[in-house]
């Protein structure tokens, strides 16, 4: 038999033991999406409620939340359809889109909703106040848990806290439905993307306007905005990034938990938390020799880190994307940038960390070692682009967002970040990459031998720290298999091997 994830996904059992990821987890908790959709069903009335509430005191009868199947799922969030009707017609179109506390780690750490929804509605109320040019859904309103909700003013200039009686206490936002105005990159990214110069050239001026217009103010910590009850917005929370927010809603602990005045103590964090994931992860290694050879990695970059990232550097940082993924952005049929979605993973972080997406020519990072040719055009064609339209739009610092974009590529700093900003292509970045910056081209029995001995500088006893990751690995495959037997036993079938 196969087991499904939220997401549609299927495994088997011999395939779910093979997944780097942590599949047990994320199958414990599948169930979890369905019952926020039928908990929010049954909620439909207090949800019209409150949408008419948002929207200046409208009549709740004008408000109808849409049946399910018409509702949208992400990786964070659900979208309950909500039409807003005048007798027969219907006036428009809303989303009242709530977050998914199983997929940010709410069973871990309680909080992390709230954090997750203050960081992204200060980043919608910013981006409205200071960047025009970047196109989003207008945010009606919002609330937090323990019914805290905020209505936006009517002059568009900040929200102001407005109660209502619905007794809803789930956190939500309120956005304008923009699928009328476009269509999702993603659904053409791979028909256009390398045979389309065109339309290509009028995404990456779209990538590089909303890029600059995001960095043109200097911030001066690493960190997150933060939309405090007060209705004031500052850069107060840790920096929230996509992929840390996955690792620990799958067991890793909180390292990266507050703001940063200089980028070497945000990378000494960046690299601590990776290394207490890999110790939290029950599945993390498949035997000794992988083991040894992820400790060696960290430990390389432990050592590494001096020569990519300047240790005493304080600023200016910059806003950025952490997810700028091709379903989050929405384009016209020449590929003209109509509207972004999904502001949840904005940090300010050194400029050094920008790049260009790596979707603009391959589906996954890791995959970029089998086209780095065409990566290497694309990465020079976003950096001029870049510099042509950084030299066109107002900012507020000094700094060279196209040279920092370009250095880092150049200097293969682009790879360290990576080891940090995606969830598992820290072993590509290394052995692909870092490995030729230093002129360290070992062959694979070469590469093991380092790795005997230089993962006994992982910790002050290594021997004991494999020897308990194999055992977490045993007790992992056994407990799915355990998961599977029993579903086995509810549903009747026959598990595959």
């Amino acid at each position: 038999m196969t087991l499904s994830l939220s997401g549609g996904e299927t495994f088997s059992l011999s395939a779910a033991t093979k997944n780097e990821r942590n599949i047990l987890s994320r199958l414990q908790r599948s169930h979890a999406t369905e019952q926020l959709r039928q908990g929010l069903w049954g909620e439909r009335t207090r949800i019209e409620a409150l949408v008419a509430n948002h929207l200046r005191r409208m009549s709740p009868s004008a408000c109808t939340v849409q049946p399910t199947n018409t509702w949208f799922k992400g990786q964070f969030n659900i979208c309950v359809v909500v039409h807003i009707q005048l007798g027969d017609q219907t006036l428009s179109k809303m989303i009242f889109r709530c977050p998914m506390a199983h997929k940010v780690g709410e069973q871990y750490t309680p909080g992390s909703v709230d954090e997750k929804m203050r960081t992204e509605v200060a980043t919608y109320a910013w981006i409205e106040a200071n960047c025009p040019e970047i196109p989003i859904p207008c945010l009606r309103g919002f609330g937090f848990s323990r019914s805290l909700q905020f209505t936006r003013r009517a002059n568009g200039t900040g929200y102001d806290s407005d109660p209502s009686d619905s007794k809803f206490e789930r956190p939500y936002m309120l956005l304008d439905y923009i699928g009328d105005k476009g269509t999702m990159l993603s659904q053409t990214l791979k028909k256009f993307r390398d045979a389309d110069p065109d339309r290509l050239q009028n995404l990456l001026r779209g990538i590089s306007r909303i890029m600059i217009s995001l960095a043109s103010k200097a911030q001066s910590r690493i960190g997150s905005l933060r939309f405090s009850d007060d209705g004031s917005i500052e850069l107060g929370n840790r920096p929230l990034f996509c992929a840390n927010t996955i690792l620990e809603s799958e067991g890793a602990p909180k390292v990266v938990n507050r703001t940063y005045a200089t980028e070497g103590h945000f990378i000494d964090d960046m690299l601590r938390f990776r290394e207490e994931s890999f110790r939290a992860q029950p599945n993390a290694v498949n035997d000794e020799e992988d083991c040894r050879l992820q400790m060696f990695h960290m430990v390389l970059l432990r050592r590494m880190k001096a020569h990519f990232a300047d240790r005493h550097y304080q600023g200016p940082f910059v806003l950025q994307f952490t997810d700028f993924h091709a379903s989050n952005i929405f384009v016209d049929d020449e590929w003209n940038i109509v509207s972004l979605i999904d502001l949840e993973f904005v940090c300010a972080l050194p400029p050094s960390m920008l790049s260009a997406p790596y979707w603009l020519t391959v589906d996954a990072m890791d995959e970029i070692s089998d086209r780095i040719d065409a990566y290497g055009r694309l990465h020079q064609l976003f950096t001029s682009t870049l510099r042509r339209y950084q030299q066109r739009l107002r900012h507020e610092h000094n700094v060279d967002l196209a040279l920092a974009v370009e250095s880092a590529w150049e200097t293969y700093a682009y790879w360290f970040y990576g080891c940090f900003t995606s969830i598992n292509c820290m072993p590509c970045c290394v052995e692909d990459h870092l490995y030729k910056k230093f002129r360290f081209e070992p062959s694979p029995d070469e590469e093991l031998r380092y790795a005997r001995i230089l993962s006994s500088r992982w910790s002050s006893d290594p021997d004991a720290f494999v020897k308990q990751k194999l055992c977490d690995k045993a007790k992992y495959n056994d407990d799915l298999a355990l998961l599977f037997d029993r579903e086995q036993d509810a549903k009747g079938g026959k598990v595959l091997a």
